[in-house]
């Protein structure tokens, strides 16, 4: 599979259908998320930071 999927942990691939930004609350004031890949397929919510 190319970019446009995640691989999850049995092996399968999921389709990304969209990317862009976002931003959420924090104690601190707003988050800013760039580069946010939309994988509606995945069951639970995922935030991963490199």
């Amino acid at each position: 599979m190319g970019s446009d999927s995640v691989m999850v942990g049995n092996g399968e691939y999921l389709p990304i259908t969209h990317t862009g930004a976002t931003s959420r609350a924090s104690t601190s004031g707003n988050l800013i998320l760039n580069d946010v890949l939309v994988c509606p397929k995945i069951a639970k919510p995922l935030l991963s930071v490199s």
